[in-house]
């Protein structure tokens, strides 16, 4: 990570210039999946993925948070090059950070590793926007693109918990859709935003 981030973001105030409106935080570029179009699997990456690997540490990614709330950034998006949910602990820190502090708050994420625990405290939190990365309509199509066989029933499995938790809960404050690929869901309701 670039060593001067504090210079840098000084040099914001000491201009006047206008904030980030969003922030986007990589947490990991590891993944459980094995999807075929993932730059992850390119030839000049491929010997690069042993882990553990050099990554931003929780601290310091906790930290960017009060800097982006310092900032005046009013939006931040966990996302990344692998699964969030691959460093679980640290998403979750992050989410009630971002939402202690009043921002609005977006994961990306393939949906195949949270735990009805997590479904619940992103609910509970107030999160903001979940999205559930999907690469085919069907297990027979997804799963070919997004290997091990198996993801796109747990991914609508995540899916059907949310929707579940929400009613029980009696909130409404997430919105979630589906992220690539979406042109193949035309008529499926199961996937809808309910």
């Amino acid at each position: 990570m670039y060593d001067g981030l504090d210079d840098h973001l000084l040099l914001w105030e000491k201009h006047g210039w206008a904030p980030p409106y969003r922030m986007h935080i990589c947490l990991t570029d590891h993944c459980n999946l094995e999807c075929l179009a993932c730059w992850r699997f390119a030839p000049e990456h491929r010997n690069n993925l042993s882990y553990p690997r050099n990554e931003t540490s929780d601290i310091r990614l906790l930290k960017l948070i009060d800097e982006a709330v310092g900032l005046g950034v009013k939006e931040i998006e966990l996302t990344g090059g692998g699964e969030p949910f691959v460093r679980r602990n640290l998403a979750r820190e992050l989410m009630k950070r971002i939402k202690e502090a009043g921002l609005r708050g977006t994961i990306t994420t393939n949906g195949t590793l949270l735990s009805y625990d997590d479904i619940r405290l992103m609910v509970d939190l107030g999160w903001d926007e979940v999205i559930i990365s999907l690469d085919g309509p069907t297990a027979e199509i997804n799963d070919k693109l997004r290997p091990p066989k198996g993801s796109f029933n747990k991914s609508l499995e995540t899916i059907t918990s949310f929707k579940k938790y929400k009613l029980e809960s009696g909130k409404d404050n997430y919105y979630q859709r589906s992220f690539q690929g979406q042109r193949f869901f035309r008529g499926r309701n199961d996937l809808s935003r309910d």
